[in-house]
């Protein structure tokens, strides 16, 4: 936790890391690039949790519970999407409203629960126009 005190849940279609198996119960994560992920790495206020698709499919439950506890190391919690659902035609338009849903989630919690360092508010406008 940070010396703060401060926790943050952050709720995003994808998590700060991209997993990468390596075997039947392991898994290598590094931090992903880019967009709210960049964001928030300067952000020292704050100790963020992460829920979110890993950006991969893993049918197996062995999978699942592997990918979740190197997951947890990191901090993230992981939401398993099945091949169904990855890669349907209205994925684009799914992405679209849990990303709009889920940076609002963010926008309430950080408006209503800890007040806003100048640093977290322009970040909170740059997300509104984009």
């Amino acid at each position: 936790m940070s010396p703060w005190g401060k926790r943050l849940l952050v709720v995003a279609n994808r998590l700060p890391v991209s997993a990468v198996r390596r075997g039947t119960e392991s898994w290598s994560l590094e931090i992903s690039t880019g967009g709210l992920v960049s964001a928030f790495l300067g952000v020292k206020e704050f100790e963020a949790r992460w829920i979110g698709w890993a950006g991969v499919n893993v049918p197996d439950k062995a999978g699942q519970k592997a990918l979740t506890k190197a997951l947890a190391e990191k901090i993230c919690i992981p939401v398993f999407l099945d091949e169904e659902i990855v890669h349907c035609r209205k994925l684009g338009a799914f992405l679209l409203f849990w990303n709009v849903c889920l940076h609002l989630l963010l926008l309430l919690q950080l408006l209503h629960f800890e007040p806003l360092p100048l640093v977290v508010a322009k970040l909170i406008d740059s997300l509104a126009l984009s």
